[in-house]
């Protein structure tokens, strides 16, 4: 995340400058409630696309306790990014993420974890090494996103990963300045900046849902936050901050029950 966090440093800066200017195991059915409720990517809307839909019997999903902050709930995509999949879930059944650290974070795009406590610890994949990416056309960076971590190139995923928490105020701030003082689309600095290309569809579903656009197809998405939005959040200013020490109690896969 270090390469696209830099190259980004620039333009949130005068995005935020023209604003200010201006669980268990077994979950049951889930209902969006309270906070949830207000979640773009929980709406009745996008529910009907494929990367939102509520979870259905059966589906892999995961529950990832941040310890003494709660839960995140996210439903795997094994048909779309079975390398990442099958790696984050062997991994969370042999307990290798249990203890591990949150190890980055920028509030209001994203928040790292899976991070080993000790530096001099080789991160691996299941398979040794690190893996390619895996890009899915239906899989988008958008908002509550859980993306495999690497550094900057294709085949080097291994254990970390990571949650878009960008919304959708943040990707419409670009579009202004950007027009303004560059004389510049959105689409366009994507292209020329981080070789993006996005269609006008691809585009608009990051500035009606949120997300980090500048990542798709760099960083591979195997999983969907559904619950647990206000946790993600909260970590991420937190550790953002610097607050405090942030880890990983827990990760349980399990089969989402009706």
């Amino acid at each position: 995340m270090k390469r696209e966090y830099i190259k980004l440093i620039a333009l949130i800066c005068l995005a935020v400058t023209v604003l200010c200017g201006c669980g268990s195991k077994k979950d049951t059915h889930y209902i969006p409630t309270g906070t949830d409720a207000s979640e773009p990517t929980l709406s009745e809307e996008a529910r009907k696309l494929y990367q939102y839909e509520t979870p259905k019997e059966g589906d892999l999903c995961a529950d990832i306790e941040i310890l003494g902050h709660g839960h995140i709930y996210v439903k795997l995509f094994k048909e779309d990014a079975g390398y990442a999949v099958d790696n984050f879930v062997e991994k969370a059944k042999k307990g290798e993420y249990d203890g591990t650290y949150v190890s980055e974070a920028s509030e209001g795009y994203y928040l790292q974890a899976g991070k080993p406590l000790t530096d001099d610890t080789k991160e691996e994949s299941i398979w040794g090494g690190g893996f390619s990416n895996e890009i899915s056309e239906d899989l988008y960076t958008t908002r509550g996103a859980l993306c495999m971590a690497n550094q900057g190139t294709d085949g080097t995923n291994a254990m970390q990963f990571f949650f878009v928490t960008a919304g959708k105020d943040l990707v419409n701030s670009l579009a202004k300045p950007l027009g303004e003082h560059y004389n510049m689309t959105l689409r366009d600095y994507l292209e020329t900046n981080y070789g993006t290309s996005l269609t006008d569809a691809q585009l608009a579903r990051y500035l009606t849902y949120g997300g980090a656009p500048w990542l798709y197809g760099h960083n591979t998405v195997f999983g969907q936050v559904f619950r647990g939005y206000d946790v993600m959040d909260e970590v991420c200013s937190l550790r953002a901050s610097g607050e405090e020490a942030i880890y990983v109690k827990k990760v349980v896969i399990y089969e989402y029950v009706d």
